[in-house]
This record gives C-alpha cells, sequence and structure tokens, in this order.
C-alpha cells in the first residue's frame, strides 16, 4: 500500500476539482482573481525548474509545451468562444500531449543541456509551431470545426475532444503502465495522470461543466497536471536518495532514518549472502545482480521486520517490538525459505569468461541450471552492553560472522 501513497495525491486532486467544478456555483468567479489566472503558469514555471534541478528534464519538456497550449487555449478560447481556431488548437493538442508523454517517458532521462537535450527540445518547438501556425490557417480552422468526418468531431456532449484525440489517448494510456527501466515505478502513472489532467481542460465545453465555468475548467485542469508532473519530481528524487535501484529495498539513508525512530525495544539482524563471491566468478555480474534481486524478493515481504540494502551483499532487517525469540525464530523461517528455493541460472546472462580466468570451453554450461543459495543471519538487540543503534549493529555483525564461521545458512544471536 505504501508504494501507492505517493500517486494518490494528485489523482484525489483530479476527483475533488472536478467534483467542485461540477457542484460548486461560485468556481466559476475564481477567474476574476489575478491570481488564479496566473496559477498555472506559476505552477508550470514550478514544475520547468524542478525539472531541471533534479534532472528529470523530460518533465521540464512537458511543462514547456503546456505552458504554451495552456496560454494559447486561454487567449483564443476566452476571447474568441469556441471557433474553429479553438477547436484546431483543442484538436491539435489532444494528439501531441499524449503521444510526447509516452514518448519522452520510453526515451528516459538524458538531460536538459545534451545533444539528446536538444533533439527533445526541437521535437517540443516542433509541436509548438504546429500548433501556434495551423489554426491561424482560416481554411484549415474552418474544416476541421464544420467537417462531417467524425474522427474530427467529438463523440458526445459529455467528451468534448475529437474522436481522433480520443483515440490516441486510448492507445498511449497503456504505454504509461509498462515502467521504463530502474525508473520509479510510479513516473509512468503521473505521466498518465497529467495527461488525464489535459484532456480534463480541454473538454472544457463539455455538458458535464456550467458555461460560464469554461475557462475557469481549462486553468484548473492544466494546474492540475501541472501540480502532478512536479510531484512526479519529487517522488523520483526521494527514491533515488532513499531506494536501492537494484533490489528495490530502502538504503542506508532510509536505514538511518528508521534507526533514529527507534523505541526500546527492537532487534537488528545482518543478512549476507553465502559465497557470493564465488557466484560472481563463476556465473559473472549479471547472476550476480540476479541473486541479490532474489535475495531482496524474500527480505521485502518477511515477517521479522524492515529489510534494507545495506551495502554489497549485506542487507539490514529492523525489527521492531516483538520477543526476541520470536524474532530470531522468523529469522530462520526466513534463511529456510531462501536455501529451499532454487536459483535458475540461465547461460545467456553469464559472460563468455570468468572474471580473471580463461574463457570456458565451447559448450560448456550452455543450458539452464540450478544452485541453491543461502544466507547467514546475525541479530542483536539493545541490553547492557549494546545501548546505540550502532552498536547493536556491530553486535549483529559479530553474531553474523559467527553464523559464516560455523558453516554459513546459520542464524547466530548475541545471548
Amino acid at each position: 500500500m505504501n508504494k501507492w501513497l505517493p500517486i494518490l495525491l494528485p489523482a484525489v486532486l483530479f476527483v475533488v476539482l472536478g467534483a467542485v467544478l461540477i457542484l460548486f456555483n461560485g468556481a466559476s468567479a475564481w477567474v476574476n482573481y489575478p491570481s488564479f489566472r496566473v496559477l498555472p503558469y506559476l505552477l508550470m514555471t514550478l514544475s520547468f525548474f524542478l525539472g531541471l534541478f533534479f534532472l528529470q528534464s523530460r518533465v521540464s519538456f512537458l511543462s514547456l509545451f503546456l505552458a504554451v497550449v495552456t496560454y494559447y487555449l486561454d487567449n483564443t478560447c476566452s476571447t474568441e468562444g469556441l471557433t474553429g481556431k479553438c477547436e484546431t488548437i483543442i484538436f491539435l493538442s489532444s494528439i501531441y500531449i499524449p503521444v510526447f508523454g509516452v514518448l519522452f517517458y520510453h526515451l528516459g532521462e538524458r538531460g536538459f543541456l545534451t545533444m539528446d537535450g536538444y533533439v527533445r527540445l526541437v521535437i517540443i518547438l516542433s509541436g509548438v509551431i504546429v500548433i501556434l501556425l495551423v489554426p491561424n490557417i482560416a481554411d484549415m480552422s474552418r474544416a476541421i470545426s464544420t467537417t462531417s468526418i467524425r474522427l474530427f468531431s467529438p463523440p458526445t456532449d459529455l467528451l468534448r475532444i475529437p474522436l481522433a484525440g480520443l483515440l490516441v489517448l486510448i492507445v498511449c494510456l497503456p504505454f504509461f503502465f509498462f515502467r521504463s527501466g530502474f525508473e520509479s515505478p510510479l513516473l509512468g502513472y503521473f505521466f498518465g495522470l497529467a495527461v488525464l489532467f489535459v484532456f480534463a481542460g480541454l473538454s472544457m465545453s463539455s455538458s458535464v461543466w456550467p458555461e460560464e465555468s469554461r475557462r475557469v475548467v481549462l486553468l484548473s485542469f492544466m494546474s492540475g497536471a501541472s501540480v502532478t508532473l512536479a510531484w512526479a519530481v519529487m517522488e523520483s528524487s526521494w527514491r533515488n536518495a532513499n531506494i536501492d535501484e537494484l533490489t528495490e529495498l530502502p538504503g542506508r539513508r532510509s536505514l538511518k532514518n528508521h534507526l533514529d525512530r527507534l523505541g526500546g525495544s527492537y532487534a537488528i539482524a545482518m543478512v549476507d549472502i553465502d559465497h557470493f563471491k564465488k557466484v560472481n566468478d563463476r556465473f559473472g555480474h549479471d547472476t550476480g545482480d540476479q541473486v541479490l534481486r532474489f535475495i531482496a524478493s524474500f527480505l521485502r515481504y518477511n515477517s521479522a521486520g524492515k529489510a534494507y540494502r545495506y551495502g554489497g551483499e549485506e542487507f539490514a532487517i529492523v525489527c521492531d517490538g516483538g520477543e526476541f525469540k520470536e524474532i530470531v525464530a522468523q529469522l530462520d523461517e526466513l534463511r529456510e525459505s531462501i536455501s529451499n528455493r532454487e536459483f535458475i541460472v540461465r547461460s545467456r546472462l553469464r559472460p563468455k569468461q570468468t572474471p580473471g580466468k580463461g574463457g570456458r570451453p565451447a559448450g560448456r554450461d550452455d543450458v539452464s541450471k540450478t544452485i541453491t543459495i543461502t544466507v547467514s543471519i546475525g541479530v542483536a538487540q539493545p541490553g547492557k552492553k549494546y545501548f546505540s543503534a550502532q552498536e547493536v549493529i556491530e553486535a549483529a555483525d559479530k553474531a553474523l560472522y559467527r553464523a559464516k564461521k560455523a558453516g554459513r545458512n546459520q542464524v547466530k544471536n548475541t545471548r
């Protein structure tokens, strides 16, 4: 559940904003306040600079594009009404925004002042130029607003987005659910939700909203899209600082924060993978990384406590409360469950040469095989000899060394 908490804020904002604009008659008066009219641009500026500062240039590019679209729509549709020019801007925006969102999300982060960044800036500017120029071509705008072709017309009064734009949205949305590399698993969801905010704003002439609230709808939902993008930057930055990229377990920084909050009754276990160097030497570092993720999958849902990546092949488990004997028993169950699960090594993931050795003979290890991965665990709790959390960790490390010395695949404690 904690994994999905960050996405709840913009999701709740979307629902609440929609409900307020539908049910609150006074919402249309918001546009009379200068602070409300500049709000989306302030938020887009914020998300733009957050993206630059926290190395999320994709958010900066999308914020730049949204600012142009919002300004052009606001000035065109609020002064001229739902003319062909306004409808053309909506049509083009409904095509470009989901496509740009998916494209930038899956291209990954490449920086702003780089060659890749310049290419993406050119892509954004090409979209801006099209949106600024095409609606001003009278024949084009007239054709889009009067055509009987269903792709250029909204399907219903409830969804005042051209059918072509809705189809593009339907095609693009699933791609936000596919995780891109080792990035935050929520980043795609944030991008998809921001696109939904934009589409709600583009549908400002929907019969759902009061007619006098069209401008408020546009500015409100574009502000929501900016908040979502800014929140995506903050969540990704927090994750980079606190979550280990390889195992997706919390890292040393999160462990330190947990230790600072500990009460008087707790235990700390140190977990180390047995013969990990031999696995790396024989099968390669790719397989070693898979072993780390394999162990992390057990630690993530262990019943003893909260697991952290401590460093290398070592992990820490912080056990808040509970009887020490029960904690030791739970750790032993964890150790046993790991040793009972076979780990599959696939030859295609191993390098052609073993690190530090010559190449393997042809045909050797050319099929998948299974090996047994075991862990040794040392556990300690505060007492007469160990007062601080750091001292407890050192005691757990000593118990871990005893488990290694006694033959590995064991749990040892300070008692």
